[in-house]
């Protein structure tokens, strides 16, 4: 089954090379199983991932794995990931921060999803998704990556690997802006 479940992000791969679109049983089965979606080995998802973003058409792509994946989930993470920024918010000059952000935010969305009875896994996974949604960010600098540090980002933030992943590109994209402060990035 696990090799199945890595079908899921070759399906958007294709689908954004070959401007195809999955056929509804595809999409109806891939909705029943994607909350297992995180059980391939974290460096095929990555090589996935990263043939998606370096394809012909990396919107489409992921576009295709938000049908496909654990859309509602994923988006409950985007609407989420930064609940902790109101209470860690910090100013030096011209500067704000948000240092600790990431463990604060997971914290409150604990106690959002116990109030609202999601299930735990459910909240795990928010939960996770806010704790690691910086790491990629602090990475970087680092460029190119070296295998292990690829490996150890991949280790640390499974299960959630590529939604995280998908999360922070997301985040990174849209605080870009335009303005003095965002072009200092």
């Amino acid at each position: 089954m696990v090799s199945w479940l890595l079908r899921l992000l070759q399906a958007a791969r294709l689908g954004a090379e070959l401007g195809l679109r999955p056929e509804p049983g595809t999409v109806a089965l891939a909705h029943r199983e994607a909350a297992r979606a995180g059980e391939p080995a974290g460096e095929r998802q990555l090589a996935e991932l990263r043939q998606i973003m370096a394809g012909p058409d990396p919107l489409r792509g992921l576009a295709l794995m938000d049908e496909l994946d654990r859309r509602g989930a994923l988006r409950f993470g985007a609407l989420f990931h930064d609940l902790g920024k109101p209470a860690t918010r910090g100013a030096v000059g011209e500067i704000v921060s948000f240092i600790g952000h990431d463990r604060v935010g997971a914290e409150l969305i604990g106690g959002i999803c116990t109030r609202l009875r999601a299930s735990s896994r459910l909240r795990r996974h928010l939960q996770d998704l806010a704790l690691h949604h910086l790491r990629l960010g602090f990475l970087v600098h680092q460029r190119p990556l070296a295998r292990r540090v690829v490996y150890e980002y991949l280790r640390d933030t499974e299960p959630v690997s590529v939604d995280v992943t998908l999360l922070t590109v997301a985040d990174r994209l849209a605080t870009r802006g335009s303005g003095r402060l965002a072009a200092r990035r």
